[in-house]
């Protein structure tokens, strides 16, 4: 397997760190407006959750969400607005939320995951990603950088972590 020798050679070689110039933003050049967050499957909204616990004030928390009953699960769901089937949603639509500072995103459970649910396909990762990169070029129109967070899947089993870590 030429993968798997790859990722041995790589593994077993010393890497340096290049330096790297410390770099601090200057808070005069952050927004002075709340956040405008886009998060696919937000699940319990725990983005939601994190920027509150950070004291970030959030204009609008548009979101999708496949499975029915992580909707109505959360806490937060007067202060989400349903952006539907991400499927489904067109550049006049994205026209529409944009601009968007943040994007957060995982995918739902998967057959790498422990909860049952439907097989999920790569087909969620490549919706992220169109949706992602349009609201990139839409905020960066209107003069807005978009930050964006992509998590994976937390409760994967031993057996695919150990696979997909060694």
């Amino acid at each position: 397997m030429q993968v798997d020798a790859t990722i041995a050679a790589a593994s077993s070689s010393t890497y340096e760190m290049p330096e790297v110039e410390d770099f601090t933003p200057d808070e005069s050049t952050f927004p002075k407006r709340p956040l405008r967050v886009f998060s696919f499957c937000y699940g319990v909204a725990a983005g939601l959750y994190i920027l509150d616990q950070l004291d970030l004030d959030v204009e609008v928390y548009f979101a999708t969400e496949i499975s029915g009953g992580t909707k109505t699960c959360s806490s937060f769901a007067e202060r989400i607005t349903n952006a539907g089937d991400i499927r489904s949603l067109s550049r006049e639509k994205l026209e529409k939320m944009a601009p968007i500072d943040l994007v957060l995103g995982g995918f739902p459970c998967s057959v790498q995951s422990r909860k049952s649910c439907d097989k999920t396909t790569a087909e969620e990762f490549f919706q992220f990603y169109r949706v992602m990169t349009t609201l990139e070029l839409l905020s960066s129109a209107k003069g807005v950088h978009l930050f964006w967070l992509f998590e994976n899947v937390s409760n994967m089993s031993a057996e695919f972590k150990s696979t997909v870590c060694s």
